[in-house]
C-alpha cells in the first residue's frame, strides 16, 4: 500500500492517528487526519486529550503513520468527553503545497507558527505578511512578546511544520489584544 492509499484509509476511519518523523525526532504526534496531498498532511493536533489547533507536516518526513489500539482507545475517550465532536471532518482544505497553506489557512488566523526542525532549528511565530513563490514572510515576535522590527522569511524547502489555532499562540493573541 502506498503512503497516499494509507492516508486515504486513515482519513476515512476518522480515528486518532499517530505520526513519527524519525529524521526529525522520535516524538509521536497525534491528531485527526483532515486532509492530505502528495506533499503535505493536515491534522487537528491532539495533545493531552485536548484539540490543539491545526498542524501541517511534510509527507516526506513521515517515517510511520497509523492508528493502533492506543489511538482507537483514546478516540473513544475523546468521544466520551465530547471533544471528538469538535473535530471538523467536513471542512475542505487546499493543501497541495506550502503556498496554498499560506494563501488559505494562514490568512484566516491572526498568528501562525512555522518551523524548520532541521540541522539549525528555527521557530517563527507571528502574523503573515507575504506569500511568495518560494517563501513566506511573517512579522515575528519573540518569546518575550516583543515584535521584531524586520519581517522574517522562511523558504518552503526548509519548513517542516506549520501550526495555527493552538493554545500557545492563542494565549499570545489574547495578550496582544489586551495590551494598549
Amino acid at each position: 500500500m502506498t503512503i497516499i492509499e494509507s492516508l486515504a484509509n486513515l482519513k476515512n476511519k476518522r480515528s486518532l492517528v499517530s505520526i513519527r518523523r524519525r529524521s526529525i525526532d522520535n516524538t509521536r504526534i497525534q491528531g485527526f487526519l483532515l486532509a492530505f496531498s502528495n506533499e503535505l498532511i493536515l491534522i487537528n493536533y491532539v495533545c493531552d486529550f485536548r484539540l490543539d489547533g491545526l498542524m501541517v507536516l511534510r509527507v516526506e518526513d513521515i517515517s510511520e503513520i497509523g492508528s493502533d489500539k492506543t489511538d482507537v482507545s483514546q478516540t473513544d475517550i475523546l468521544k466520551a468527553n465530547d471533544i471528538y465532536d469538535k473535530v471538523n471532518f467536513e471542512a475542505s482544505y487546499e493543501i497541495s503545497d506550502w503556498s496554498s497553506i499560506f494563501l488559505t489557512i494562514a490568512v484566516s488566523h491572526p498568528i501562525i507558527t512555522i518551523e524548520d526542525e532541521g540541522e539549525c532549528p528555527s521557530l517563527m511565530m507571528g502574523t503573515l505578511k507575504s506569500v511568495k513563490d518560494d517563501s513566506v514572510k511573517i512579522h515575528e515576535f519573540t518569546g518575550a512578546a516583543r515584535w521584531l522590527d524586520e519581517e522574517s522569511e522562511m523558504y518552503y524547502e526548509d519548513i517542516t511544520s506549520f501550526q495555527v489555532g493552538n493554545h500557545y499562540t492563542n494565549v499570545y493573541q489574547k495578550y496582544f489584544e489586551d495590551q494598549p
